[in-house]
């Protein structure tokens, strides 16, 4: 996600705040709101959202209920 967001904004308020070889640190000024939360979706693995904690705790909750999904799922390929 680094180089992308770098070179192109995810939004208009974004701002890096870290930066380094290993990872890029970005905030924003906005609402966390559904198409907002929905386009940080699209990032996967990439992106780990560190605030606000209950956004954080939301996507941990969605990859913690994905990994329980494909552990316990009945169809095989």
């Amino acid at each position: 996600m680094r180089r992308l967001q770098s070179t192109l904004p995810f939004h208009g308020s974004q701002f890096e705040l870290e930066r380094n070889d290993e990872y890029s640190i970005f905030g924003f000024y906005v609402a966390p709101t559904y198409d907002f939360i929905q386009e940080l979706r699209k990032f996967g693995s990439t992106l780990e959202v560190l605030e606000p904690v209950h956004l954080r705790d939301e996507f941990k909750e969605k990859s913690e209920n994905l990994a329980k999904m494909y552990e316990t799922s009945i169809f095989f390929a």
